[in-house]
């Protein structure tokens, strides 16, 4: 029988008031399951610490990720149906909720199985990665939910998929979650998985790039299925590449977690129809991952000959990890460039094996504005009506206040800008010195 979850009291946000106060050193992708009965959030103190992983999110026997139960998310539907709505509001909607049904049931399994021996491998191949990378793809949708891009692919209005998203994460079906933009990456900086004050500033949980939180057109909303409908194990979000970091890309490979342990081998220039990509050639490179939030460096000493056995280079993802912006990268080494890596997802977490060649930050890591995605904003959220209905408690007019706050700067801030310009000559206005 389909239950629903109970919330995690244990779940808090970290709440920093100054850029020496951050660090970059928590999880970003923690499931709080609300409760049916009640629609709060609760204010977090600056002193709070920020840990969300909980048990909901750890692999579970055989369960393949990014896979879903229809049947538990009929459960939540049903839910759903039976909340009691204004009159003002529109009733339940059978066309988006069809949607998103759609969307997960492209959401099955491609065959990344898992061995009872921790230390064992699977060999993967390009029709595997293809296989996976479809999934995910067809299924991006939903991890996270942008309210936005659901109103566009089914022509609803934005203000009615916000209300029923509301309606499912007072069901229990989801939950509503605060992420401000990276000015650098364009994937989430942090997300707050319960409303408080947002912090002034933040590392990035991807790139460890610093952002000013100051403006609410910089936050997005967005909702997150729980893993009992959605079964995703992911330390972050996966970031959108620039074309120009594509251009630099040797490798990309699918690498999701599993519960035993054991890894999964992608072989580069080893020929065979499990080959990934061509033997490197001698260089240094670059392999980061945004999801599981690691970084380091793969030097080849020299190109491979055709009388080179291919080298066997185990990677266990909880070696790389970097959190803290003063982490430092390690380096791999390899004497030539025909490898079986051999990848073990040891921190739980999807992992990308992504090898670039060793460019700068601003080509690998920088995403243009022009090639991001618009998104649905703070205060597009607290203007809904039903959001104001549901979530209008104490807790949620200190948000709204404080949005409100951050907005006025925006007004003000051009006003700020003009007062500072410079005169011609180059010196500054006797008033703003």
């Amino acid at each position: 029988m389909k239950h629903k979850r109970t919330p995690d009291t244990s779940i808090s946000t970290e709440i920093c008031s100054s850029k020496e106060e951050l660090s970059n050193n928590s999880d970003n992708r923690g499931k709080d399951y609300a409760d049916h009965d009640s629609a709060e959030f609760s204010l977090c103190n600056d002193e709070e610490e920020y840990n969300d992983m909980d048990d909901s999110r750890l692999p579970l026997p055989g369960r393949e990720s990014h896979t879903c139960d229809l049947d538990q998310f009929d459960f939540y539907l049903n839910e759903i149906r039976a909340l009691k709505r204004h009159n003002s509001e529109a009733p339940f909607d059978e066309i988006l909720w069809r949607f998103i049904r759609s969307q997960l049931e492209k959401a099955k399994p491609v065959g990344y199985e898992e061995l009872s021996d921790s230390t064992a491998v699977v060999a993967k191949g390009p029709q595997d990665n293809a296989a996976f990378m479809k999934k995910m793809v067809a299924t991006g949708i939903l991890n996270p939910i942008h309210p936005n891009l659901i109103a566009d692919q089914t022509s609803i209005p934005l203000e009615q998929v916000l209300t029923e998203l509301l309606y499912a994460t007072k069901s229990g079906m989801m939950s509503l979650k605060l992420a401000p933009d990276c000015k650098r990456c364009g994937s989430m900086v942090c997300v707050l998985d319960k409303f408080g004050k947002l912090p002034k500033g933040a590392y990035c949980e991807g790139c460890r790039y610093y952002n000013l939180l100051d403006s609410t057109s910089k936050i997005k909303v967005i909702f997150l299925l729980n893993n009992d409908v959605f079964y995703v194990l992911a330390e972050n979000f996966a970031c959108q590449p620039s074309k120009a970091s594509l251009a630099a890309t040797k490798v990309f490979a699918m690498v999701p977690a599993t519960f035993s342990g054991s890894g999964f081998r992608y072989s580069i220039g080893c020929g065979g129809d499990k080959m990934m990509a061509p033997a490197l050639r001698a260089g240094r490179y670059r392999m980061h991952c945004p999801v599981a939030r690691t970084d380091c460096y793969l030097v080849v000493e020299r190109d491979a000959s055709g009388k080179d056995e291919p080298l066997e280079l185990p990677l266990h993802v909880s070696d790389f990890v970097c959190r803290n912006v003063n982490d430092k990268c390690k380096t791999l080494h390899a004497a030539h460039g025909k490898v079986h890596m051999d990848v073990f997802t040891d921190t739980k977490s999807f992992f990308v094996l992504w090898v670039q060649d060793d460019l700068d930050d601003e080509t690998l890591l920088f995403l243009p504005r022009e090639e991001r995605k618009p998104f649905t904003t703070c205060m597009q959220l607290i203007h809904n009506m039903t959001f104001e209905r549901l979530f209008s408690d104490d807790t949620e007019m200190i948000l709204a206040r404080a949005l409100e706050r951050m907005s006025k700067i925006e007004e003000e801030e051009p006003k700020k800008n003009n007062k500072m310009r410079k005169l011609e000559d180059g010196t500054s206005c006797r008033e703003c010195v």
